[in-house]
C-alpha cells in the first residue's frame, strides 16, 4: 500500500536501546552515568569546546602524540550521557550491529566500533579540538553551520540535517509523504492517505467533525510531524479549554464565517480548530469544512486568524 511504503522519514527516529557489556571495570562511576568528576558540572553543562572539561570523558587530559584513553571503557552510550537517549531526544538506536548488506554501505569515514553503531559512527567529536574551528564565527542565522559543527555531523557538507542519514540509507525507502496531499492528479482522493489519520475513509460529502473516526488523540497525530507546538501561535499555549464566554464566541463566527472551527472530545482547542488539515478540493467547496483548505498554513478563518477570535 501507498501509505506503507512512503513512511515519512519520522519512522527513522525510533526509541534507543542501550546493551551495556558485561566488561568488569574498576569506572566505579559506570553505576551512575550522571555522577561528574567537575563539582560544578550537570547534565545541562555544555562540555564541548571549551576544553574545561576533557576528564569528564577521558581518563588523562589528551596530548598530541600520546594515546587517549577514554573513561567509560570508550562505551558513547555513557560518554554522551547527557544526551540521553529516548524517542524524543535521539534519531538512531546505538550498540546495534548492522546487517552484512548495510555495512557494505557505511562510508569508510562512519567508523563502526566493535563493528556496532555508536555515537561516533555519525558524529566526529574531534572536531571541538581542532584548533581551526570556526566555531566563534557562529551567528544566529547559521543554521547550516551550526548543525555540521555544533553537531559534529560526518558526511560532509549538506543542506539539512537529514541529508547525513542517506549516506547509508537509501532515500527513496524513506521519501516523505506529506499526508496533507490527498488527491491525484486527476482529482480524485487517494483513501491510503486518509488512514494516516483516520481509522476509515469519512464520507467528504456528509460526515461531520462528530462522525469521523481517528486512529487516536487529535494534538498527538498532528505532533508526529510538527512537533509539540507548545506555545503556539504567537509564543502562547493554545491546547486549552476556552471559557463559557470564548466558546460562544467561536460558535457565533462559525455561523458568521461559515467555517469550522472544532474542538477534541475534551473540548480543548487543538491543532484543527485554527488550521484545515485537508487538500483543497477533498471537501466539497459548499461544504464549512472546505473553508481555510489553502497553502501554506491551512487557517480555518479568511481573515487574520487571532482577531477572529480574539477582536482587537
Amino acid at each position: 500500500m501507498l501509505f506503507k511504503k512512503k513512511m515519512i522519514f519520522a519512522g527513522l527516529v525510533i526509541a534507543a536501546f542501550i546493551i551495556v557489556t558485561g566488561n568488569t571495570s574498576a569506572e566505579k562511576n559506570l553505576q551512575d552515568k550522571y555522577q561528574f568528576i567537575n563539582n560544578e558540572v550537570t547534565a545541562d553543562t555544555d562540555l564541548h569546546f571549551t576544553g574545561k572539561y576533557c576528564d569528564e570523558c577521558h581518563e588523562n587530559r589528551p596530548e598530541k602524540g600520546k594515546s587517549v584513553i577514554l573513561r567509560f571503557n570508550g562505551n558513547f552510550t555513557y560518554l554522551c550521557r547527557c544526551h540521553e537517549y529516548t524517542p524524543y531526544t535521539y534519531i538512531h538506536p546505538v550498540d546495534v550491529e548492522p546487517s552484512e548488506e548495510k555495512k557494505a554501505k557505511i562510508p569508510d569515514d562512519f567508523p563502526l566500533q566493535h563493528g556496532k553503531v555508536t555515537c561516533f559512527t555519525c558524529h566526529d567529536i574531534y572536531k571541538q579540538c581542532q584548533k581551526d574551528t570556526n566555531v566563534i564565527k557562529i551567528g544566529a542565522g547559521t543554521q547550516r553551520f551550526y548543525r555540521k559543527e555544533i553537531m559534529f555531523l560526518r558526511g560532509g557538507r549538506s543542506q539539512k540535517r537529514t541529508d547525513i542519514c542517506f549516506n547509508c540509507h537509501e532515500e527513496q525507502k524513506y521519501k516523505n509523504l506529506n499526508p496533507h496531499e490527498q488527491l491525484t492528479e486527476k482529482g480524485d482522493i487517494i483513501p491510503e492517505i486518509c488512514l494516516y489519520c483516520h481509522t476509515e475513509k469519512p464520507d467528504e460529502k456528509t460526515a461531520t467533525f462528530n462522525d469521523v473516526k481517528l486512529i487516536g488523540d487529535l494534538k498527538m497525530i498532528c505532533q508526529r510531524c510538527h512537533g509539540a507546538m507548545e506555545r503556539h501561535p504567537a509564543g502562547v499555549n493554545h491546547y486549552l479549554r476556552p471559557s463559557g464566554t470564548m466558546y460562544t464566541r467561536m460558535q457565533i463566527l462559525e455561523d458568521k464565517l461559515e467555517v469550522v472551527l472544532p474542538v477534541d472530545n475534551e473540548y480543548m482547542i487543538t491543532c484543527v480548530t485554527c488550521h484545515n488539515p485537508h487538500e483543497r478540493g477533498v471537501i466539497p467547496r459548499q461544504r464549512r469544512g472546505a473553508k481555510g483548505a489553502v497553502k501554506p498554513y491551512r487557517r480555518s478563518m479568511p481573515k487574520v486568524l487571532c482577531e477572529s477570535c480574539h477582536g482587537m
